[in-house]
């Protein structure tokens, strides 16, 4: 006997189909979070330019406007820096980082 069984060989199957749903889920978090970064730029430019065009509006209400306009831009680019480096990872890299990196970082 070889100490592997079917049992044994239908739990590593079902360990590792889990990881893969994992993984592809770890991926497109970094492509979901692109797109809600994406929509919230979209929201406070828009906001900006709503208020820009509206002749009451006070240059403070501008100048915190197009404050969130830059952090929503910041938020975005950042967004787009973490997409790419998940989507630039490993299985390896992508199991540390479900499995491991809790308690081994």
């Amino acid at each position: 006997m070889n100490g592997y069984s079917e049992e044994s060989n239908d739990a590593t199957a079902m360990y590792f189909g889990d990881f893969k749903r994992k993984s592809n889920e770890y991926r497109a978090g970094g492509a979901d979070l692109v797109e809600q970064a994406q929509s919230a730029l979209d929201a406070a430019t828009e906001d900006l330019a709503t208020a820009q065009a509206d002749r009451t509006t006070t240059p403070g209400a501008l100048e915190e406007l197009q404050a969130a306009v830059d952090s929503a831009t910041a938020k975005l680019e950042a967004a787009t820096a973490y997409a790419e480096e998940v989507e630039g990872l490993s299985e390896g890299a992508i199991l540390f980082r479900l499995n491991c990196a809790r308690c081994h970082t």
